[in-house]
């Protein structure tokens, strides 16, 4: 995902992320836009628990030290071996599924339409204008 949708209330709102220091937040941020990458899209990180600092560096930008102030501050929780991420907008992941759906569909229907030139006349394939034609030979 290119953008990373934060709800504002819970940002805002007295609760965790109100009361979590700066850095505390940045690393959640860090952490939550792993979830909302396009490979994730979930605010569960599974076998979270079992990663070692170069494993969190690497994907989230963030070591294990921080990941757990982020839980101490009650911005994410462990669910078993899984990292939850608190705040998660799953309203808007659905929208932007349904976005991606009806671009793909215009995508292949625009794919489909027959191509225009310039003068609004339609273009044609230059492999069938060619067909009928022999090339020139070459001299020398």
């Amino acid at each position: 995902m290119k953008n990373i949708v934060v709800r504002r209330d819970f940002v805002v709102s007295p609760g965790p992320a109100a009361d979590a220091p700066a850095h505390v937040l940045g690393a959640w941020l860090l952490i939550y836009g792993l979830c909302a990458s396009d490979g994730v899209e979930s605010p569960r990180l599974t076998s979270a628990r079992a990663w070692d600092d170069f494993r969190w560096y690497q994907r989230a930008g963030v070591k294990v030290a921080q990941v757990e102030e982020v839980v101490a501050a009650g911005l994410a929780r462990w669910d078993g071996d899984d990292l939850v991420l608190e705040g998660w907008d799953d309203g808007a992941l659905r929208e932007l599924k349904a976005r991606r759906g009806a671009a793909a569909i215009a995508t292949q229907a625009a794919a489909r339409r027959p191509q225009r030139n310039q003068d609004g006349a339609q273009a044609r394939n230059q492999a069938s204008v060619r067909r009928g034609v022999k090339s020139p030979k070459r001299i020398g």
